[in-house]
């Protein structure tokens, strides 16, 4: 009895959530501001085929009808006439952006007539972009000979005309015209950028490259042409102006020959190193007859050990063969030239 009770108390409550819903519906559904109908959308017509199709975008929706749920500040409204006007809004935007493309001629402008901020009164920035295009100026066909102000220009003389001397034309017509040609990817510098009918070129240099090579070989040609060089090339000479070979030992400094060397000689002597380490390692005592661990110094110089018992901070004593000056001396050649290094250069014009 109690389960029933409760279960009849329960649909009791949810129909009068429901009537009450409705109830809702009516009082505040006339509030509703429908949404524009551009889209195609129709409440009625929706509600009956449980859907309907975008006339802009031709996106099918599921939503229709509306519904409104609670009252005053937290009353909660949706309507599927918003969806319609969202839609309307993105379609025009699209189609705005397509026709504006479509319009577009070879140098990026839009033709006469072309879309303005009246034809599409929400979207002004894609109409502003549309009235910038039309600053661009017409394209210069390859045929058409002008200069920077749009005259006609013509170089002065064949010579001219032959170099393409651009510092020596007129606005006379001499019959060498000017004619500006559209850049290609080997009359750009290598690694520049630009875009020629649409397409992005990336200039390779190789006109850079040839002009240089033809500059170097027509100017080394020109140049030599009728000229001989006579080349004076360098000398090793001693302090007596004799000439030497770049490996000679010159006893006196002088010339080319200042490098100074000296003579060593050997003899022996004490090796007076100091005693500068100082270690315990284990010894035979004869005395104990056993190992005893025993003091020693050793010289840094030449490893001579020195028991504790006889080091009283003197130098090594040991005997050694050393190098020391002989006071005698002999001379290299330093000057920093070779017998390649050339002194002088001799033009002769034939």
């Amino acid at each position: 009895m109690k389960r029933n009770r409760k279960k009849a108390n329960f649909n009791r409550r949810a129909k009068g959530m429901l009537l009450g819903g409705l109830m809702l519906m009516t009082v505040f559904g006339g509030f509703i501001s429908r949404a524009e109908d551009a889209a195609g959308y129709d409440p009625a017509r929706a509600k009956e085929n449980q859907g309907w199709t975008s006339a802009v975008t031709g996106v099918n929706y599921h939503s229709y009808g509306k519904w409104v749920y609670g009252k005053g500040e937290e009353q909660v409204v949706m309507d599927a006439g918003d969806i319609a006007a969202l839609d309307d809004l993105v379609g025009k935007g699209k189609r705005a952006v397509m026709e504006a493309i479509g319009n577009v001629d070879a140098d990026g402008r839009l033709g006469t007539g072309a879309w303005t901020q009246e034809s599409y009164p929400g979207f002004p920035h894609l109409a502003e972009k549309i009235s910038l295009s039309q600053t661009v100026p017409e394209n210069k066909k390859a045929e058409q000979a002008v200069n920077t102000e749009g005259a006609a220009c013509f170089y002065r003389s064949q010579t001219a005309a032959e170099e393409r001397d651009l510092g020596q034309t007129t606005t006379s017509d001499t019959g060498f015209p000017v004619h500006y040609l559209s850049a290609t990817a080997d009359n750009l510098s290598a690694g520049a950028v630009a875009f020629v009918d649409g397409r992005m070129l990336i200039g390779n240099g190789a006109d850079n490259e040839s002009c240089y090579q033809r500059g170097y070989v027509d100017g080394y040609e020109k140049a030599v042409d009728g000229v001989s060089l006579d080349y004076t090339y360098h000398v090793h000479r001693d302090g007596e102006g004799t000439e030497q070979g770049a490996d000679f030992q010159a006893s006196e400094a002088g010339g080319c020959f200042t490098g100074e060397n000296i003579i060593y000689t050997t003899v022996q002597g004490e090796c007076g190193g100091s005693f500068s380490s100082k270690y315990d390692r284990l010894v035979y005592d004869d005395s104990k007859g056993e190992m005893v661990s025993w003091t020693f110094y050793r010289c840094g110089s030449c490893g001579q050990e020195c028991p504790w018992d006889h080091y009283n901070g003197q130098r090594c004593w040991r005997k050694v063969n050393k190098q020391v000056d002989s006071g005698g001396r002999y001379y290299t050649c330093n000057c920093g030239k070779t017998e390649s290094s050339i002194e002088a250069v001799t033009i002769r014009f034939e």
